[in-house]
């Protein structure tokens, strides 16, 4: 009724009695349940072991699953499912040899009962335990069964994840990437560069086990593992710490007499065995580099070079020379450290023992020594001496058992003096790397990261000849360099990439790898950090195209410096102007530009209409500019609004030329305070103004304005009104004219028809004149005044007044006139063509008419001619 529906994976098992077995397995499917011998009996297995890598064993298993269907024997029928047993833990063991008088079976049936006590946690003795997971479970024939075990790390081949370890060592990152599978590790061999360094790890997409292979690498770790009954230990280590358990204190027997059945008995016998050394290289020589980075120094970041140089004694010619680069830490005494595990790696790799034996206790990571004595109490005969007592470290161990109690292996195994971490040349920085730009022929560095000088740029070009081809000499572009690897003094010359326009300045950090052509030239392929470049291309000129759209948004502050390509430039000077400037606090911004430029602006709308025009754009005075900065030319409507606290503008010019033509002008200014405007004319000054329309000027002062000019030469003002003019000016408060003329002061008026309307409440008018002559011809004159009090003085030395007036209507209303007048000598001519005079007196009474009759008046010098008609002159 609950029987699986999928049969597939299932399989029914017969248990028997415990049987008495040389070869033992126990399936432990959880902690109460354990399948062993007496459902599967292994009848052998094959498996292979390295240092630093996954073991991996086959083993064969018989069980009787062609059972009848017995009632009595029903009960005893296991049904197993595949699926139970794939990941579990299983041990398997190989029966050690027991010498003893007892019969065969007897040692047997002993050997399977320290198997069940070992399960149980009791002594291992006698025993060669094997333990790991099930990774696969397969059905052959009847009765037989396979079995693949691995350990646990092979789970690790299974996941992989995107992950980020912080700050974590080597080794602590090992701990927690083996965390996610259960495992625990065992540590405490391991030190140096794998503990004493923390960092983040990236594992991006790879698998567990890669990472962890990768990890190794950094700090030579390896690992082996240790078998127990119910587990198996992940050992790692970084030094030649290796466990002596193949025979506690006793050497292995490296000669032997025969193979026959008392012969495999012995099992600590070496047979078939090959000792060998190769050449491998004479030293190390390990350089740790230290880059760097552009956040953390101001500038191009430097290099910092360690080198652990092997001693001139022992280097010899096969030197492999390490490079590694790291971001922070590391230091001379580090390199030191690291050539010295480096070359004790090398040596595993140049001398080998391999062989075979019968010892099932071999395993990848334990140590052994040789011996040629056959027994304790026999006095030693040493047949190679060189093998006599020297200690070996098993490197790979393949396994082979059989259920006859037959056991053999083949091994291999090196100097345990040496590091069983692995060993290549390729464990270096290879393909690029890393160097800095020096100058070709001294030890030049820039000044200032901040300014560079163009001698800061020092590109050189070398020759590669082809004798064969139709182009049989190129120039190429370069630079020299100094790898990271380098001495001090060394300096070697590479070109430039293939796609590469400007050379990095002197100090730049570079990568210097082989062009991915055929040709494999050395060249510089990528700029790591650099402050500027030079443009080597035949024109020094580049060119960039873009299409498309694109934002920009900038938070920070800027000093810039710019220099013609023809520029004498002095960069001392533009530094301080353009920094000094910029200390101030005031500004965001600074810079310093040398040089003229020309701009070219055109809106839309008149961009196919806008033609370039340099002969009227730099007018008449082009000839007299020697100092051109700035040439714009701009077509389309221009608009400006500015909005601040002071506005100013200096200006200093020898020739100042100004043409402006605008169909409409407007422009309003309103000034809330003081207005002062001041202009010194040393030469010749020139106002002309042609108004073919209305002209409209409103000039109000609600304080007080004062308005002074002081000709020192010839003043000469014209105006010219072919129309009507009218002029208001409205005073509300004192108004002070002040005139002072040193020379001769001529004013001359002709006026068709003037009417002057004038309402004064107080006038107070002080004329102080050495001599005047007044000349007025006067058409007609209306003159119409209403004084309210009037004080005129008058101190003439010489007047010579002449008036001509051809009709005169005069009326003047006064409340109180009080007319002081003191002349010297006066010569007065007036000529009437007709004149009317009327005049009442206010206080008293006084009145007075006169006939239009022609009348004749002389006093003294004065002569007076009434009622005339007609007077020509």
């Amino acid at each position: 009724m609950n029987a699986p529906l999928d049969t597939t994976g299932i399989t029914r098992i017969e248990v028997v009695d415990a049987p008495a077995l040389f070869l033992h397995l126990a399936i432990f499917i959880d902690n109460r349940q354990l399948i062993g011998d007496e459902t599967f009996r292994l009848v052998s297995f094959t498996g292979n072991e390295s240092v630093s890598e996954p073991f991996e064993y086959q083993l064969e298993l018989h069980g009787n699953d062609q059972w009848q269907a017995d009632p009595q024997r029903k009960a005893r029928i296991e049904t197993l499912r595949f699926d139970s047993l794939i990941g579990k833990p299983v041990t398997f063991a190989v029966g050690l040899p027991d010498i003893s008088d007892d019969p065969p079976t007897t040692a047997i049936m002993r050997s399977s009962l320290r198997f069940q006590a070992a399960l149980t946690g009791g002594s291992t003795a006698g025993l060669s335990l094997f333990n790991g997971m099930v990774a696969a479970f397969a059905m052959a024939g009847p009765g037989v069964y396979h079995l693949t075990v691995r350990p646990a790390l092979w789970r690790l081949t299974l996941a992989n994840r995107y992950e980020i370890y912080d700050d974590r060592s080597v080794a602590q990152a090992v701990v927690d990437v083996l965390a996610y599978h259960h495992i625990v590790p065992d540590m405490a061999a391991v030190d140096g560069l794998a503990t004493a360094r923390s960092q983040d790890w990236l594992q991006a997409g790879e698998s567990d086990y890669e990472f962890l292979r990768r990890l190794m690498g950094k700090a030579h770790l390896y690992f082996y593992f240790r078998h127990g009954a119910r587990g198996h230990e992940l050992v790692f280590a970084n030094r030649p710490d290796y466990p002596d358990q193949v025979l506690p204190g006793q050497p292995l027997r490296y000669t032997f007499t025969d193979t026959d059945a008392n012969g495999l008995g012995q099992f600590d016998v070496i047979g078939d065995y090959r000792y060998q050394q190769s050449l491998g290289i004479s030293a190390v020589h390990t350089v740790f580099t230290r880059q760097y980075q552009a956040w953390q120094v101001d500038g191009v970041p430097p290099i910092l070079q360690f080198d652990a140089p092997p001693h001139s004694a022992e280097a010899g010619d096969q030197v492999f020379m390490q490079h590694k680069v790291y971001q922070y830490g590391n230091d001379k005494l580090a390199a030191e450290h690291f050539a010295r595990m480096t070359m004790q790696a090398s040596s595993t790799a140049a001398s080998q023992l391999s062989g075979g034996s019968f010892c099932a206790l071999f395993r990848a990571g334990f140590r052994f020594c040789m011996s040629e004595a056959d027994r304790a109490d026999c006095q030693p005969s040493p047949v190679r001496p060189s093998l006599e007592g020297r200690p070996f470290v098993l490197t790979r161990v393949e396994h082979e058992a059989s259920q006859d109690g037959g056991y053999r292996n083949k091994f291999e195994a090196t100097e345990a003096s040496g590091l069983v971490a692995a060993f290549s040349l390729a464990d270096t920085q290879q393909g690029s790397v890393l160097a800095v730009v020096v100058e070709h022929a001294s030890e030049r560095v820039p000044k200032s990261w901040k300014y560079y000088e163009k001698g800061d740029f020092d590109p050189q070009t070398q020759s590669y000849l082809d004798s064969a081809s139709d182009q049989r000499q190129v120039k190429a572009q370069g630079v020299y360099v100094r790898l990271a690897t380098d001495a001090p003094a060394t300096r070697r010359w590479v070109k430039l990439a293939a796609h590469m326009q400007t050379a990095p300045e002197i100090g730049a950090q570079v990568i210097v790898s082989r062009a991915n052509d055929e040709s494999e030239l050395p060249e510089l392929q990528q700029v790591v950090q650099a402050g500027g470049n030079k443009v080597v291309t035949p024109s020094t000129w580049t060119a960039d195209t873009r299409v498309g759209s694109g934002y920009s948004t900038r938070y920070g502050d800027g000093i810039s410096l710019g220099f013609g390509a023809g520029s004498v430039a002095d960069l001392g000077k533009a530094v301080n102007i353009a920094s000094g400037a910029y200390e101030t606090g005031r500004f965001r911004d600074a810079g310093y530009n040398q040089g003229a430029n020309y701009g070219f602006s055109t809106s839309e709308s008149t961009a196919a209409s806008a033609s370039q025009d340099l002969a009227a754009t730099y007018g008449p005075y082009q000839s007299h500019a020697d100092d051109l900065l700035s040439v714009n030319e701009s077509f389309g409507s221009s608009f400006s609004r500015s909005v601040g606290q002071v506005q100013s503008g200096i200006a200093q010019h020898d020739i100042s030329y100004n043409d402006s033509h605008f169909g409409q002008t407007e422009s309003l200014t309103k000034v809330d305070r003081t207005a002062r405007s001041s202009s010194t004319h040393g030469g010749d000054v020139s106002n002309r103004t042609v108004m073919q329309a209305d002209s409209y000027n409103f000039t109000q002062v609600d304080g007080k304005s004062t308005s002074e000019t002081t000709h020192n030469g010839k003043l000469s003002s014209t105006t010219t009104v072919n129309a009507d003019t009218s002029n208001r000016t409205e005073h509300f408060g004192n108004v002070d004219n002040f005139t002072r003329i040193s020379q001769v002061s001529t004013s001359r008026n002709e006026i068709g028809v003037q009417s002057n309307s004038s309402a004064i409440g107080v006038s107070n008018s002080n004329d102080v004149i050495g001599a005047s002559v007044n000349v007025n011809l006067t058409g007609a004159s209306s003159q119409t005044g209403m004084t309210g009090i009037s004080s005129s003085t008058h101190l003439v030395g010489v007047s010579d007044s002449t008036s001509l007036t051809g009709v005169t209507d005069a009326c003047n209303i006064t409340g109180v006139s009080t007319q002081l007048s003191l002349t010297g000598v006066e010569d007065k001519l007036n000529l009437y063509g007709i004149s009317s005079e009327i005049s009442l007196g206010v206080i008293g009474y006084r009145y007075q008419d006169e006939l239009l009759k022609p009348k004749m008046e002389q006093e003294g010098p004065t002569l007076k001619l009434l009622s005339a008609l007609l007077i020509i002159l």
